[in-house]
C-alpha cells in the first residue's frame, strides 16, 4: 500500500511538471504561428546545427570522463565509453522524467561494472554541486555585466508606469537587499533556523559546501575543475555555433555573438534546471526573455519572438542528439557490454571464438 502511494505521488509529480512545462511552452509560443516555426526549421543552415549537436555530444563525453575521476577516488575504474553511454542514457531518461536520468545512469552501471548504487548516486551528487557552483558564478557575473538590460526589461514590463521616474536601479537594490539579508540572518540565525523552510535551505547550503570540499579526495582536483569549466565552455560554443544556423540571428546588428551566446547559455541553463521534462517551456521562456532583455531587434516583442524561435530550434536539435546517442547508450550497455564481458571471462580459446562469432 505504501509503495503504491509513493508510485502515485511520483506519477502526480511528473504529470504536474509536464503540465507546467506545456503551459509555459504554450504561453511562450502563443504569438507565433505554425508557419513561422516551420519556416525557422526549413530555412535553417543544418550544417551549423549539426556542428552544434556535435559540440553538445562532446561536452557530455567530457562529463563522463570527469565522472570517472570520482569513481577512481572510490576505488573503481569503469571505462570512459561505458560512462559516456550511461551519461547519455541518463539524458534520454531526463527528457521524460525530470531528474530520473541520474538514477537511470547509476542503475545501469550496477549491471555493467558492479558499482554500488550508493557510490554512484554520491558521485552524481558531487558533480551536480560543481555544476551548480559554476552556474551560480556565471549567473552572478551575467547579473553584473547585464544589469542594465535586466533593469530595462523590468522597467518595460513589470514597472512600465515608473518609466518617467527613471526606472528601477536594479543592481544597487539587489546588492543592498543581499547585504541586509545576510546581516539579518547572522544576527537572528538561531531563531531563523527554527523555521522549517529556512532550516532546509541552510542544510542544503551546508551539503553544497561539504560536497565541494570532497574534491580533495580526487587524484587530480585541478584537472577536475578544468573539465568542469570545459563543459560550460562547450555549452557556450554550442549556442554560439547554433546562431550561425539561423539567418535571423546572424542579421542582428551591433552585438557580440560569442558574448551573447554566453548570456543565452547561462540564462537558458536556469530554465533547464527548473522542474520540467527536458526543459520544455522553461528553457524556451528563459532564452526568449534573454533576447528581449538585450533587445536584439527593434522592439521587445520582436526580440522575444526571435528568442522563442531560436530556443525551439536549439531545443529540438539537441533533443535529437540526446535521443540518438542515448538510445545507442542503452543498447551498448545492455547488449554489447554483457557479451564482451562474458567473452573476457571465458578461456582464451572460447573468448576468441565468441568475439569472432
Amino acid at each position: 500500500m505504501i509503495e503504491l502511494k509513493k508510485t502515485l505521488i511520483n506519477i502526480a509529480k511528473y504529470l504536474l511538471a509536464l503540465a507546467f512545462g506545456i503551459l509555459l511552452l504554450y504561453l511562450a509560443m502563443r504569438n507565433l504561428t505554425w508557419e513561422e516555426v516551420k519556416e525557422a526549421f526549413v530555412s535553417a543552415h543544418w550544417g551549423w546545427l549539426v556542428l552544434s549537436m556535435a559540440i553538445g555530444a562532446f561536452s557530455h563525453y567530457i562529463r563522463a570522463v570527469r565522472w570517472g575521476m570520482q569513481y577512481r577516488a572510490f576505488g573503481y575504474n569503469p571505462k570512459n565509453l561505458r560512462l559516456y553511454a550511461a551519461v547519455m542514457l541518463g539524458y534520454l531518461v531526463n527528457q521524460a522524467i525530470p531528474r530520473g536520468g541520474e538514477v537511470a545512469r547509476c542503475s545501469i552501471l550496477i549491471k555493467s561494472d558492479k558499482i554500488p548504487m550508493a557510490k554512484s548516486l554520491g558521485s552524481v551528487a558531487i558533480e551536480r554541486v560543481f555544476d551548480v557552483l559554476i552556474l551560480l558564478s556565471l549567473i552572478v557575473l551575467a547579473f553584473f555585466l547585464e544589469h542594465g538590460a535586466l533593469e530595462q526589461l523590468l522597467n518595460e514590463t513589470l514597472f512600465a508606469e515608473r518609466e518617467s521616474e527613471g526606472g528601477i536601479p536594479l543592481l544597487p537594490i539587489a546588492l543592498g537587499l543581499g547585504v541586509v539579508g545576510l546581516a539579518v540572518f547572522l544576527i537572528f540565525k538561531k531563531r531563523l533556523l527554527q523555521i522549517p523552510i529556512v532550516k532546509k535551505l541552510y542544510d542544503a547550503f551546508l551539503d553544497l559546501y561539504r560536497s565541494a570540499l570532497s574534491i580533495k579526495d580526487i587524484e587530480n582536483p585541478i584537472l577536475y575543475i578544468v573539465y568542469t569549466i570545459a563543459i560550460w565552455v562547450c555549452y557556450i560554443l554550442m549556442t554560439y555555433v547554433a546562431f550561425y544556423g539561423m539567418d535571423e540571428v546572424m542579421a542582428i546588428e551591433n552585438i557580440n555573438l560569442l558574448y551573447f551566446g554566453a548570456i543565452v547559455t547561462i540564462i537558458g541553463g536556469i530554465g533547464m534546471a527548473l522542474p520540467s521534462p527536458g526543459g520544455v517551456g522553461t528553457y524556451h521562456i528563459s532564452v526568449a526573455i534573454t533576447f528581449g532583455a538585450m533587445m536584439v531587434l527593434g522592439t521587445y516583442d520582436a526580440s522575444y519572438n526571435l528568442g522563442i524561435l531560436f530556443a525551439t530550434v536549439m531545443h529540438i536539435t539537441q533533443l535529437i542528439m540526446m535521443i540518438s546517442i542515448g538510445t545507442w547508450g542503452y543498447v551498448y550497455l545492455t547488449t554489447i557490454v554483457p557479451e564482451v564481458d562474458s567473452a573476457i571471462e571465458k578461456t582464451p580459446v572460447e573468448a576468441e571464438k565468441t568475439i569472432q562469432d
